[in-house]
């Protein structure tokens, strides 16, 4: 199998799937990305390379799945597989010349990434003909590649986004499988609303890592806000759908939204 595009949206198809395909992976520095299930190995190792060289990830602009099109081209972009990864993209921009701050070192042992079978697994964009995409790692394998294993990377269980509810904490998610540092992550989300609005109610207080009452209380003022915005959107059009069932309990899809106003 080639490694063209096309034969990756082949293999990994279809686009924009369910959120129980994928799993977050926080990489060296502070950037975390959401990806397929499959590639979590590839891109722990990944990580193990940028740490190796001492390059951190930020974590305003450093991402992964994204439900888009491809930059200057048709068809969804690798993003919407959640097989490509864009790291630090301001000083690794899209375009021409290619300009980039990671050393040709790291990117060098990024590309020697093989699964345990001889197959090289990540492409970088920076290699690409025409516009350069410095930002860019895109998985080039198949899912029967990776399934072999990263050679030289040990495998670790992917991890899974885990509703929590009133009493969870970070360390009890993470015991049930489910992601580490998901209820500091929605704390500082909301923290970042409340700022970005003015909305004192939206601010659950310092960051702990335990969903206690304030930020339950805080959670359910932000999806208030939200309705609030939404009905007055339907007045003018009646398509928009209104959220419901507001309680303290957080979802994969409603921390999405919080995310997306964060920002």
């Amino acid at each position: 199998m080639t490694a063209s595009t096309s034969a990756m949206r082949r293999e990994w198809a279809p686009p924009c799937g369910p959120a129980s395909s994928r799993v977050r992976i926080d990489l060296y520095g502070a950037g975390s990305i959401s990806v397929r299930r499959e590639c979590a190995d590839a891109f722990r190792a990944l990580s193990a390379c940028l740490q190796a060289h001492g390059y951190q990830t930020r974590r305003n602009d450093t991402g992964a799945y994204n439900c888009r099109a491809i930059t200057g081209g048709t068809g969804y972009s690798l993003h919407a597989y959640g097989i490509a990864a864009d790291i630090n993209w301001q000083t690794n921009p899209y375009g021409k010349p290619l300009r980039t701050d990671m050393s040709p070192a790291m990117i060098a042992d990024i590309k020697k990434i093989r699964t345990r079978n001889g197959v090289q697994v990540f492409r970088w964009g920076g290699d690409y003909t025409g516009n350069k995409d410095a930002m860019h790692f895109e998985v080039v394998c198949t899912k029967a590649d990776l399934a072999t294993g990263i050679a030289g990377h040990p495998q670790t269980p992917a991890v899974a986004w885990t509703p929590f509810h009133l009493g969870d904490t970070d360390k009890s998610i993470a015991a049930r499988h489910g992601e580490p540092y998901e209820v500091t992550e929605a704390q500082l989300e909301l923290a970042a609303v409340a700022k970005k609005w003015g909305d004192a109610r939206l601010d659950p207080g310092k960051p702990d890592g335990s969903w206690g009452r304030a930020s339950v209380a805080a959670w359910v003022a932000f999806q208030r806000r939200i309705v609030t915005m939404q009905a007055a959107q339907a007045k003018k059009d009646p398509a928009v759908k209104v959220w419901t069932g507001i309680d303290g309990n957080v979802t994969r899809a409603k921390i999405d939204i919080l995310r997306w106003w964060s920002k």
